[in-house]
């Protein structure tokens, strides 16, 4: 499990996580990194972490959105990825209504500009 803190205060994602897979579905977790505060940093901290036990492909459990960003990242640092995408969003139109403006849409746009800015970003940052 990789993800550090999200906000100045709390439990890191990775522990979060790595209680409900243990806690709810019965599975054990291995190797938890707390100390990232990007995509970026998880690729890096996590290649850290696993090299000590040879390990140099993961399963990358992310949103469907950040899965190109994220993927790259770890390809970046030397990790095979296979890619379990989740939270995926659709929109097929049926009607001429379906293309309304709507609330809902506002957020996936916004989070799909995220996630195509984040790609830029990486690119030239990283």
């Amino acid at each position: 499990m990789s993800g550090g803190q999200v906000y100045e205060r709390g439990t890191p994602e990775a522990v979060l996580i790595a209680g409900v897979l243990k806690n709810e579905l019965g599975v054990p977790v291995r190797w938890i990194e707390t100390a990232s505060r990007n995509t970026a940093e998880n690729a890096r901290f996590s290649r850290r972490l696993l090299a000590r036990a040879h390990i140099r492909r993961v399963v990358l459990v992310t949103s469907a959105a950040h899965i190109p960003r994220a993927r790259a990242a770890f390809k970046r640092v030397g990790i095979e990825v296979l890619s379990a995408a989740t939270d995926y969003q659709s929109g097929s139109s049926h009607t001429w209504l379906d293309w309304r403006p709507l609330a809902g849409a506002l957020g996936l746009s916004a989070a799909a500009l995220y996630e195509w800015l984040g790609r830029v970003w990486y690119r030239l940052r990283y």
